[in-house]
């Protein structure tokens, strides 16, 4: 299991490379890693996975060549130590599900910051699942069994007001900075918040606070 208590080493796989270049810059942004490789399509990714031990993959769904889906199979059953991220702009449940079944450890959108990304490359190095926040909201509307599982994993929980406040934010995408500016408190303390919101509710990552707002009807999408 890749480690974040060690720089790591990653691939990021994706037909276009002005995306990649910028999604580079936001892995870089995180600190998180000492080397970063690029492949064009999931063919490409195969022959560098089979050549390089990567502790992640960032993986694009659709390209040409090969698809991200297959590629993701394949690499997997080369090597179940690197751990696959979907990284796309699609939020289409079943390329969703086809991916996580080929074996990625979670599913990140384009457009995720360095933070959100930070938060899922902790989350798949402790072993665990991590979705977008979009894309968590995605599957606790469409699917009831989803939804229902979801409100079963929270009791009656009591939020302050502050605290209501800050998750609020949280699922409208704020950064800690942004938050701080918003309601006039230290970044530091905005910090001290969204681990309390994470304790309180047994949420792994700000994905699972997203659910359990939009469960509770503290939030409507």
């Amino acid at each position: 299991m890749p480690s974040v208590n060690n720089l790591l080493k990653s691939l990021l796989v994706d037909d276009h490379e002005l995306i990649r270049l910028g999604v580079e810059l936001k892995l870089k942004e995180t600190g998180l890693f000492k080397l970063i490789h690029h492949a064009r399509n999931g063919k490409d990714a195969v022959e560098r996975a089979r050549n390089h031990d990567y502790d992640l993959i960032f993986m694009d769904i659709a390209m040409p060549v090969m698809d991200g889906i297959r590629a993701t199979g394949i690499i997997n059953t080369l090597n179940k130590e690197t751990k696959i991220i979907a990284l796309s702009s699609i939020s289409d449940k079943k390329y969703i599900f086809e991916i996580v079944q080929a074996g990625a450890y979670g599913y990140l959108s384009k457009e995720a910051d360095a933070e959100e990304i930070t938060d899922a490359v902790k989350t798949v190095c402790n072993g665990q699942k991590y979705f977008s926040k979009r894309v968590a909201v995605y599957l606790l509307e469409d699917e009831p069994d989803v939804g229902y599982a979801v409100r079963q994993q929270w009791p009656v929980i009591e939020l302050a007001p502050r605290e209501i406040d800050v998750l609020k934010l949280i699922c409208q995408e704020f950064t800690s900075k942004e938050m701080a500016a918003f309601l006039n408190m230290s970044i530091k303390t905005i910090e001290k918040y969204r681990e309390r919101l994470l304790e309180k509710t047994g949420a792994k990552n700000l994905a699972g606070l997203v659910l359990f707002a939009v469960s509770r009807g503290i939030v409507i999408v």
